[in-house]
């Protein structure tokens, strides 16, 4: 580790852990319902102070303030890069709230799902034409291979005749 900060706390550990599977409504609803509004408080502060003085640090109120200030977490950690970020770790593991069926977006799975099928048709196509060129590649080989052969047995044979023909009469003088 390079001198990677490490910060325990449980909100931010799941937050950054959590960007990558769920969808940033999933991620609040989930936020919000199992931590407090103090927790998130204190997380956004621990982000916003580990991150450098580049970003402003809003002071939320009103009715939403912690989806709001939940939102500002996410957005803080999708904006910043993840090697500038501190490594969030949880004391408490059971503290992080688990991931239901409820709470993934089942259309993004599907659309995933639809991307990497196209993805792999693509992939096949482009393999089975680079499978082509290279079978078309070694058949034009074997055939120069086999032309350049029979020519040179040609030529030999053409040279062996010609040698044996050009012997037999060239006789020395016989008495």
């Amino acid at each position: 580790m390079t001198g990677q900060l490490i910060i325990i706390n449980e909100f931010l550990t799941f937050v950054q852990n959590k960007l990558d599977i769920l969808d940033e409504q999933s991620i609040t609803q989930i936020c919000a319902t199992n931590f407090t509004d103090t927790e998130i408080e204190d997380g956004k502060g621990i982000l916003y102070k580990s991150c450098g003085d580049k970003v402003r640090h809003v002071q939320r109120k009103g009715d939403d303030k912690k989806k709001r200030n939940i939102k500002d977490v996410i957005r803080l950690l999708k904006e910043v890069d993840p090697d500038a970020q501190p490594n969030f770790v949880a004391k408490d593991l059971n503290r992080l709230p688990p991931v239901l069926f409820d709470h993934v977006d089942v259309t993004r799975i599907l659309k995933d799902m639809l991307n990497m099928k196209n993805d792999l048709v693509k992939f096949q196509l482009k393999l089975s034409a680079e499978l082509g060129e290279l079978r078309n590649s070694i058949q034009q080989i074997e055939k120069n291979n086999v032309t350049s052969h029979l020519n040179s047995c040609d030529s030999a044979i053409t040279a062996t005749y010609s040698c044996k023909s050009s012997t037999e009469f060239d006789y020395p003088d016989q008495p």
